[in-house]
């Protein structure tokens, strides 16, 4: 089956979608989105794999995600490449 991949930073996990948005939500043309970790509506948890440590701080980390949000736009999302 198809597996959902968020990253954890920081208590929020970041995934990339081709759903621009969630009802409720201002429309958004970055595929990039946010949830509470382990949470993603639509998906069942089932594994935490541990990647490291960020040396970000949550501010950085936050901007660095802004500034990526141009770069991976929701209508690029291919779930086969």
């Amino acid at each position: 089956g198809a597996f959902h991949c968020g990253v954890e930073v920081h208590g929020a996990e970041w995934s990339y979608s081709d759903i621009e948005h969630e009802p409720g939500v201002a429309l958004a043309l970055t595929g990039i989105f946010v949830c509470k970790p382990r949470r993603c509506v639509g998906h069942k948890y089932v594994e935490t794999v541990h990647m490291g440590e960020t040396p970000l701080g949550p501010a950085e980390a936050l901007a660095l995600v802004n500034r990526m949000r141009s770069e991976w736009p929701s209508s690029e999302y291919n779930t086969f490449r």
